[in-house]
Parts: C-alpha cells; sequence; structure tokens
C-alpha cells in the first residue's frame, strides 16, 4: 500500500477523480521522478519550490486552496494535487492520463510529453501496489 493511502482514497472520492491517477502522480514525483534526488536532497535544504508527496509549489499554485494551509502536511499537499488534477481533467477535451500528466507536470505544453507518457505507464502497471 502506497504511503498516505487513505488522504488519497478519500481526496479523490471527494473530488470524482480516479485515485489511481493520484497514486501514478505520487509515484513519479516521489519514487521514480525525473528530478527525484535532486528535488527531494533540495526540499531537506529547504531550498525547493515545491513540497512532496504531489510535489506541489505553494507560489505557483495559491489559487488551489492553499491559502491558511500548510502544503507540508500531507492531507493538505494531496487535496491541492487532487484538485489541480480534477481542473485539468475538466478543461480537457479527452482527459486520458497522458495529457493530464503532461499538464501536471508544465501546464503550458501542448502535446503528451515523456513524462505524460510515464504517467499512462504507471497507471497500467500500478507499480505501488508490488
Amino acid at each position: 500500500m502506497m504511503l498516505h493511502d487513505d488522504i488519497i482514497r478519500r481526496e479523490a472520492a471527494k473530488q470524482k477523480v480516479n485515485p489511481d491517477l493520484i497514486r501514478a502522480i505520487i509515484y513519479a514525483e516521489n519514487a521514480h521522478g525525473h528530478y527525484f534526488g535532486a528535488a527531494r536532497a533540495a526540499e531537506g535544504l529547504g531550498k525547493a519550490g515545491s513540497i512532496f508527496p504531489m510535489n506541489i509549489n505553494p507560489e505557483k499554485w495559491c489559487d488551489l486552496g492553499f491559502a491558511g494551509r500548510n502544503p507540508s502536511n500531507p492531507e493538505d499537499n494531496i487535496r491541492v494535487g487532487v484538485t489541480l488534477v480534477k481542473r485539468i481533467i475538466e478543461r480537457l477535451e479527452n482527459p486520458g492520463p497522458e495529457a493530464i500528466g503532461t499538464l501536471y507536470n508544465s501546464l503550458p505544453q501542448d502535446r503528451v510529453t515523456d513524462y505524460g507518457a510515464y504517467i499512462g505507464r504507471l497507471l497500467q502497471e500500478k507499480p505501488w501496489q508490488d
């Protein structure tokens, strides 16, 4: 079972988002994300621009409900990440996991990136179940 799975299930159900999509993003951002080593070390030193488990950037994502919340609190962090995923899904004509992952990683993208394709693979493989 994935760390914070109870929060993931609760927030995903509340916002009607596939909990496995959220797990795939968290897995990518924490376990095997493109910047895992450097980002985790930077966060530990207080130098990161984003905070795990969903790699939230409080400055960029302040309009997602971070006012008065603690981005280091996993419940607040996951709630805001799920909110972003929900908003991405609502704006896409065809909200497949690859497109959602791409935009989660970089909102200005207009075509699927390697990161988005990675989210799609993770959603199929579900390595967090191992």
